[in-house]
């Protein structure tokens, strides 16, 4: 394995991350000892085939791994000369960070969504919680955040369901919830998956103009090399639940010193 390079002031670091979750046949190693970090404004990708443990690694993130998972290790944030260990959190503690701090655009919409709250109630509720704004204020934030990322009609779209939009709409609704309380860090777990190409291009390069307007750290959890390549600038690459190899996009697609790094191309 290639060691993980030194990233300096690094906003998040993960040091031996495990997890592990009891089944009847004993327990799944979901995570084994996992290294890296980010720095503020970075793009991290990490990318590996389903079922290597690149979520299970995000969701450690947001504390919002099964209950029954084992998690040993350090998440060090560091932010505004404090350090936090994440996994130190209570989900009390969770609660202020989540949406607010570290942000997350999950999978799948439909199911991250709520089917019976209308879009702009969603994209609002995170406003009004770690914002403390009142409901009149947090829906002009709203308006004007579906405005920026190209949403049309946005007053008409706020007074939908989600399933009256489209996948790129969908998507463009989980981004605003995500940038909303414009987070230190935004995990992106295969945001454009399920989008056709050009609709997948318009969205990553929306994450990338958000990305340097709020100067967020970026981790990408993809299986495309494709989407690695336009806006990452490291990349880990994930086997089996352990990192195996990472540094700058340009040196492992090159220079892939692991079989399986080397199979990816």
């Amino acid at each position: 394995m290639t060691a993980p390079s030194p990233v300096p002031s690094a906003l998040l670091t993960v040091t031996d991350l495990r997890v592990s979750i009891p089944t009847h046949d004993g327990d799944v190693h979901a995570v084994r000892g996992v290294d890296f970090s980010i720095k503020k404004g970075e793009t991290l990708a990490i990318v590996g085939e389903s079922g290597c443990g690149k979520t299970m690694t995000a969701l450690s993130l947001m504390g919002l791994l099964p209950e029954q998972a084992n998690v040993t290790g350090q998440l060090t944030f560091r932010s505004n000369d404090e350090e936090t260990n994440l996994l130190a959190n209570t989900e009390k503690q969770w609660r202020t960070w989540r949406g607010h701090r570290i942000a997350m655009i999950f999978q799948n919409p439909m199911t991250a969504l709520n089917p019976t709250m209308r879009i702009g109630d969603q994209i609002a509720e995170p406003l009004m919680l770690h914002k403390k704004m009142s409901r009149k204020t947090a829906m002009v934030h709203v308006e004007a955040l579906l405005t920026r990322l190209q949403m049309t009609r946005p007053k008409q779209r706020m007074q939908q369901y989600p399933f009256e939009l489209s996948g790129g709409m969908l998507q463009r609704v989980m981004i605003a919830i995500a940038v909303a309380c414009e987070p230190e860090l935004l995990i992106a777990d295969e945001p454009t998956t399920a989008l056709d190409v050009t609709v997948q291009a318009e969205v990553l390069a929306l994450l990338n103009e958000l990305q340097q307007e709020q100067g967020m750290a970026l981790i990408l959890i993809t299986h495309d090399l494709a989407v690695v390549s336009q806006i990452a600038q490291r990349v880990a690459v994930m086997y089996a639940g352990e990192m195996i190899e990472q540094g700058r996009v340009d040196d492992i697609f090159k220079h892939a010193q692991h079989p399986y790094t080397q199979g990816l191309k």
